[in-house]
């Protein structure tokens, strides 16, 4: 942008210089690919194009905009530490299955003999559920977890968010759920099955809320879940499975039904009220994004051509499992209840 020089007064008669910009190039190489341009009625100078320029403005602008949902750039240390932690129970995995002592760190000390530990399995588990998205082996294992530490927070919360992207969302909230509190069906069903299928989520549902209740008693600082929030939820959602509407679900379950992360360095209750506002935020944000990707799953699933249709579901209907598009389908209904249910508890953050 060209501002007239100071020198030239207050002068307004003098019509502004044309904004005509040309294109240089040298015999010798540049730096700059498409060139250097220049305005000779100004003298300005500038390695962009209208095209580059216009792809740099919309890129800081999808930065600026996906910021608050993703966070700042991480650091090399958050970086690294996030990958330790996974490769960590990558190979604690690999080693349990293949029934050999696991290793406690990579500085090549001991093998421990003894049963494996709270950190492996529950590693184990939160890899299998936010990185691998592989609900079947993430139960396994959070089955395994709760057998030795059934009332840890950390073992409470991870079990209670990974029942609660099980089944679809519900106008409840874990404050109104207790201990063994169990959420009674609706009435009037059409169909023995249909009821039983309602029941058996309504179970699930008042479980993980239950969960989450009693590990906001013995945990109100989240002092256990902080690592497995940064290096696994989120750091899944915003890099490892960013376009995975499960790793999004996951992330907006954390911040729709975990207490509020209080920020570093503020007073107890000073700032509460405003990050759970920040946090509820992040997860409509959160559950709008999963709904998204749910949405472009489908829609990219219906325009598979007719013959790999008719032999996918000949090859799902021989082996008595639901073929691609009912899975996605599902997926996209899963997700859609919960970012509904929760429009419905928050409908205030619609005019904040």
């Amino acid at each position: 942008r060209w501002t007239k020089p100071f020198l030239l007064g207050a002068q307004d008669d003098l019509p502004d210089p044309p904004d005509e910009w040309r294109r240089i190039t040298s015999k010798e190489e540049t730096t700059v690919q498409d060139g250097i341009y220049y305005n000779p009625a100004t003298g300005q100078i500038s390695k962009f194009s209208e095209t580059a320029a216009a792809i740099t403005i919309q890129r800081n602008i999808r930065l600026c905009r996906d910021r608050d949902i993703f966070g700042p750039v991480p650091k090399y240390s958050v970086l690294a530490k996030a990958l330790r932690f996974q490769k960590r129970a990558f190979d604690a995995r690999r080693c349990l299955k293949e029934k050999r002592p696991v290793h406690r760190d990579l500085t090549g000390s001991p093998p421990v003999p003894d049963a494996p530990s709270l950190p492996d399995l529950i590693n184990i588990a939160l890899y299998a559920h936010c990185i691998e998205l592989d609900r079947d082996e993430a139960n396994f294992w959070y089955k395994k977890a709760l057998e030795c530490w059934a009332d840890h927070p950390l073992v409470m919360r991870a079990h209670g968010l990974f029942l609660l992207a099980t089944v679809p969302g519900g106008e409840e909230t874990k404050e109104a759920f207790g201990d063994g509190v169990k959420d009674e069906p609706s009435a009037a069903r059409s169909g023995r099955g249909e009821e039983d299928r309602d029941e058996k989520e309504a179970r699930r549902r008042s479980k993980a809320l239950s969960l989450l209740a009693r590990a906001d008693i013995l945990d109100p600082d989240l002092r256990t879940f902080q690592d497995a929030h940064a290096y696994f939820f989120e750091w899944a959602a915003a890099y490892v499975n960013r376009y995975e509407p499960d790793a999004s679900l996951n992330c907006a379950l954390v911040y729709d039904h975990v207490r509020p992360l209080r920020e570093e360095g503020s007073a107890e209750d000073q700032n509460r009220h405003r990050q759970k506002i920040i946090n509820l935020g992040r997860a409509g944000r959160w559950y709008q994004r999963a709904a998204l990707y749910a949405s472009s799953l489908s829609s990219a699933s219906a325009k598979i051509s007719q013959d790999e249709h008719v032999q996918e579901r000949s090859s799902a209907e021989s082996e008595d499992r639901p073929s691609k598009d009912e899975v996605n389908e599902s997926r996209r209904m899963l997700i859609l209840s919960h970012r509904d249910a929760f429009h419905r508890r928050f409908a205030f953050l619609e005019d904040i």
